[in-house]
């Protein structure tokens, strides 16, 4: 392979030219072999595993998690030692400021998926940044109650659905506090437990510090 061999930011999705470094899976002079894993790049609709695609040492990275690239932009170099010297110009860059966008709300789809399944209010989530599923994560567990374990969800309202609630009420250490069925009308009740509704219900009980 050549003695040098440019790691440039992939084009993730074909309407945007710029994406999320949302992880940096090697460090400067790592040896990494054909297909390991280098980076994982997010867009608003895409997420993107960079695989090595030979092997040598990892050299001169240029970025850092968190920062927002622009595609063909160079990342790093693949080197065949861990003691290459680089191109004058190829001076590592880390820790750059993202770039910003003042308009609407920017989110990855693994972050929305999140958000959505566990009730996060997208209206709270800045703008002027691509939001992430890690800074999802982080409001989630600063603004949404812990989830009480001794209250249950039953999710489905078949025939396994009344073997649980003979056996969640055997054991005597849980309270059911209803069932979800996408099927069965809610306000019906299984075994004297309620129907709450469908699975759109999931991220308001989540709000309420209930889950399945």
């Amino acid at each position: 392979m050549p003695d040098l061999i440019q790691i440039l930011v992939p084009l993730v999705n074909p309407n945007e030219n710029e994406s999320l470094l949302a992880s940096l899976a090697v460090k400067e002079g790592q040896q990494v072999r054909k297909g390991d894993l280098l980076a994982v790049f997010e867009t608003t609709k895409s997420t993107f595993d960079l695989l090595s695609e030979s092997a040598g040492f990892i050299l001169g990275i240029r970025a850092a998690e968190g920062d927002l690239l622009k595609t063909g932009e160079l990342l790093c170099y693949l080197a065949q030692s861990a003691d290459q010297t680089l191109p004058k110009d190829a001076h590592p860059e880390v820790s750059k400021p993202a770039a910003q966008n003042t308009g609407d709300l920017r989110i990855t789809q693994p972050a929305l998926a999140y958000a959505q399944s566990n009730g996060i209010d997208l209206s709270v989530l800045p703008v002027g940044q691509l939001i992430t599923e890690k800074m999802v994560r982080e409001l989630s567990a600063a603004v949404l109650p812990e989830i009480d374990p001794g209250t249950l969800i039953i999710y489905g309202g078949g025939g396994h659905a009344k073997s649980l609630i003979d056996l969640i009420r055997a054991e005597g250490n849980y309270r059911i506090h209803g069932i979800l069925d996408d099927g069965i009308a809610a306000g019906s009740q299984i075994m004297g437990v309620p129907v709450l509704g469908d699975g759109s219900k999931l991220p308001e009980l989540r709000r309420q510090g209930i889950g399945l």
